[in-house]
């Protein structure tokens, strides 16, 4: 799945996740909810994205809850959302059927607390025209998948 290493930045020490290296690998981790009013179990799922030439695109990770994180060659602020109540119960489908403008503001908004501006603003544009389009695409083959 992935290895953890330890680099000094200064004299901090931090750990660093390091992505596998494969064309393709899924990891279902089981979380407890976070939700008192529930006892359903959340489902996280990890998608590795990759070019049409096999370069790394980056590590995507989706929580059946709706939660939306990745790390990706289009940004190394961790870019994440997370959206509670999405009108579908398969929080893929939900995804699939976003347009770029409206995924780059939310990942805008889940950086807001840290940076924000037109460069930010820039950078989740470009994340989510180089990442959304490619997600989509491998969200979409698996529903198909598990469908036929």
């Amino acid at each position: 799945m992935a290895d953890v290493v330890m680099r000094k930045i200064g004299s901090t020490i931090i750990p660093v996740v390091i992505p596998c290296i494969t064309k393709f690998h899924e990891t279902f981790n089981k979380i407890s909810s976070m939700s008192p009013e529930t006892e359903a179990e959340v489902t996280a799922k990890s998608y590795t994205l990759w070019t049409e030439h096999g370069d790394w695109l980056g590590q995507i990770v989706l929580t059946s809850d709706g939660m939306f994180a990745g790390v990706t060659d289009y940004g190394n602020l961790n870019f994440s959302f997370a959206w509670r109540r999405t009108g579908d119960n398969d929080f893929r489908k939900f995804l699939i059927g976003l347009n770029t403008d409206y995924f780059a503001t939310k990942m805008a908004t889940g950086m807001g607390y840290i940076a924000h501006g037109k460069k930010i603003d820039q950078a989740c544009k470009r994340f989510a025209e180089k990442i959304l389009p490619p997600l989509q695409e491998l969200l979409k083959k698996e529903i198909e998948n598990q469908n036929s």
